[in-house]
């Protein structure tokens, strides 16, 4: 049986913004640290206002979906590959410098 991916017709709410995706709906957003866990997606947009909107859905839709905004990327704690990235088309290179 083929491995389907949900789009937003099987949620039973629709939500919108403006904006645009960095890391959008599909199989680029699927995290390799929560496949095995949640096996949630995380699409990834820049608003119109610079916030980060985070769409946070299962593949098959076997869990509820969510969309949420932050301030940052830092604040939406994304996984680590999906917020590098969102990070990339951004510009922006994280570095976490380290004592050891």
């Amino acid at each position: 049986m083929p491995d389907t991916v949900a789009s937003p017709a099987d949620y039973s709410q629709t939500e919108e913004f403006t904006g645009r995706w960095l890391v959008p709906p599909g199989e680029g957003s699927r995290s390799r640290y929560t496949k095995q866990t949640t096996g949630y997606c995380y699409a990834v947009a820049l608003t119109r206002r610079g916030q980060i909107a985070v769409y946070r859905y299962h593949p098959k839709a076997l869990r509820a979906s969510a969309l949420e905004a932050f301030a940052s990327l830092e604040d939406a704690g994304l996984p680590p590959d999906i917020e590098e990235k969102a990070s990339g088309i951004l510009g922006k290179e994280r570095v976490i410098w380290r004592d050891i």
